[in-house]
């Protein structure tokens, strides 16, 4: 039977990714404030790792607090709100997924996925086929020229949406394989993998190699990855070395017009300023300090470089640990290294319940902490809605046609 709320929360959170305006553009903070009311009534339930999660993140605010107060570039009660539910959510978020979904029976897991499917895999073959046809033919889904080639937009404005959405649409294709695993279902994810690879953005070629080395390794050859020193070490050097050439292109170049060059060096020299605290909510790298444009930005000169201007601000909220760097400090960053150590500790543990579990994990786990260097993904809705619905692949009983892989 399926889990209905489940399948409407995450049937919302797909349309709001494919089509973010309105009212669905908020989703993600509703959800936000949600986890946060769940978890203050349900905090006697968490696990060890999971409450002290949440005592770092109150360190954390507090940490904010103590910049902003200090420091008064952002006074606002409204904005700070904001930047604190902004700067917070992803890993609320990731713990109400975690245990709402540990009170579900496999069989309303596997029903919600499929029903997810239902129009999911259509959706994609469609794309896949588009995709095809308009690698050789512009039929008016192009958006730029990348590596010689024409970029695939789908229906969506630009080729950069479909990366931001396709990572759960691959969970759920990742996940109704592990239903039922047939050839059928392993060519669907193919057809994924395809349109993800037709946008021709090196992040994600990169990770589409990813995803089919670890498919090959965890999925095919059943090699297990456990939580010691050495796995760590092997899954943070491995993506560094999948990812270093985003690494080289927007922080080693030496191009310092670059502006997440720039975004990188100012979130530094903030971060030593305003040693240990930081420069508080609302003031460095986040949507927040953009849509109340940061007097610090003005400080810095920012007003006046292309991509952070006030009235073009595409750049100006587009980091992750530039921004924890400008706003939090070094307290900050080192409390947030703490809490995604536990989370990763959290994510191998969970999914060690089947090698579907693990490989999703792992894989969800590594983009998205190396996409955190170039762009802002942690503050971004897909990834909060990504680890909101990762914890449905975790079956402890899989069909028993398991064994028809392909």
């Amino acid at each position: 039977m399926v889990d209905y709320k489940l399948w409407l929360i995450a049937t919302i959170e797909i349309v709001s990714l494919l089509f973010p305006t309105g009212l669905f553009s908020y989703v993600d903070e509703i959800l936000a404030v949600i986890s946060a009311i769940y978890i203050c009534r349900n905090y006697k339930y968490l696990v060890y790792e999971e409450k002290l999660i949440i005592k770092l993140l109150i360190v954390f605010i507090i940490v904010g607090c103590i910049g902003t107060f200090r420091n008064r570039y952002q006074l606002g009660l409204w904005p700070i709100f904001l930047d604190m539910e902004g700067c917070t959510k992803f890993f609320l978020v990731y713990i109400l997924g975690r245990h709402y979904t540990q009170n579900l029976s496999d069989a309303k897991k596997k029903a919600t996925i499929k029903a997810i499917n239902l129009w999911l895999i259509p959706f994609v073959i469609v794309g896949c086929v588009c995709g095809i046809i308009n690698f050789f033919i512009d039929i008016g889904m192009s958006y730029e020229t990348r590596m010689g080639f024409r970029t695939f937009k789908y229906i969506f404005t630009d080729s950069a949406h479909i990366g931001l959405c396709w990572y759960i649409v691959m969970m759920f294709l990742t996940a109704n394989y592990m239903i039922t695993p047939r050839l059928y279902n392993f060519i669907i994810i193919l057809m994924g993998l395809i349109v993800w690879t037709l946008t021709f953005k090196s992040r994600a070629v990169l990770f589409v190699i990813l995803y089919l080395l670890l498919f090959f390794w965890i999925i095919l050859h059943n090699k297990k990855l456990k939580l010691n020193l050495l796995s760590t070490i092997v899954v943070v050097g491995f993506s560094i070395f999948i990812t270093f050439d985003q690494i080289e292109t927007y922080f080693l170049s030496g191009n310092e017009k670059m502006p997440r060059f720039i975004l990188l060096n100012g979130g530094i020299e903030t971060m030593v300023r305003f040693f240990p605290f930081g420069a508080g909510f609302g003031t460095y790298g986040t949507d927040v300090a953009v849509k109340y444009y940061s007097n610090l930005y003005y400080e810095l000169g920012y007003d006046k470089l292309w991509g952070l201007t006030p009235e073009e601000p595409i750049y100006a909220h587009d980091s992750y640990w530039p921004a924890i760097m400008g706003e939090f400090g070094i307290t900050g960053v080192l409390l947030l290294f703490v809490v995604f150590y536990f989370i990763y500790k959290l994510i191998i543990v969970d999914y060690s319940v089947n090698k579907y579990a693990t490989f999703y994990g792992i894989f969800a786990l590594i983009t998205q902490l190396f996409a955190s260097v170039p762009t802002s993904v942690f503050f971004q809705s897909n990834t909060v809605f990504l680890f909101l619905l990762l914890p449905l692949i975790t079956l402890n009983n899989l069909h028993s046609a398991r064994k028809k892989t392909i």
